[in-house]
């Protein structure tokens, strides 16, 4: 009995091994169907069967045209985004591209401003100062000005000799 047992088990455990084989390969069947599209289409031509009821012609010329409509759908569909991914990829391009040429921009502008700012501030930090330091000297020159003017008025007899 106990060897009738083990025997069983065996075969249970073989069994259960063949059928995660077989299970696996199944997959490998589905997903091989699912990435070359002939499950799609079949899918499709079941639904337009359903749709459309069943032909009154031959089934399998039938079948032959709702594969090659579901495959000319297929494709517009395929370029149509291929082309929306291109020209979403030149739009970000764009935007990139322009962002870059709005920062090389701003910092051109940020450059002359310190380059003005730089010429701008020594010569009148210089002349500032000067004014600033001697607000006199300045005073006097025109004090001087007036001095000149007041003694060629008093003095005519200078002025001819």
């Amino acid at each position: 009995m106990k060897g009738a047992l083990d025997d069983t088990q065996d075969q249970q455990q073989g069994d259960q091994e063949l059928n995660n084989e077989e299970k696996h390969i199944l997959e490998q069947k589905q997903q091989i169907l699912n990435n070359s599209g002939v499950l799609a289409a079949y899918e499709y031509f079941l639904r337009r069967l359903c749709k459309d009821g069943f032909p009154s012609g031959n089934v399998y010329e039938y079948a032959a045209q709702a594969v090659l409509k579901y495959e000319k759908k297929k494709q517009a569909e395929q370029f149509r985004q291929q082309t929306m991914a291109k020209s979403l990829a030149e739009l970000q391009l764009n935007e990139k591209l322009k962002a870059q040429l709005q920062a090389s921009k701003v910092e051109v502008k940020a450059d002359q401003k310190n380059e003005k700012n730089d010429k701008n501030k020594s010569p009148q930090k210089g002349n500032k100062d000067q004014k600033e330091k001697n607000p006199k000297d300045q005073n006097q020159g025109k004090n001087d000005k007036k001095d000149t003017k007041a003694q060629d008025k008093t003095d005519p007899k200078q002025k001819k000799k």
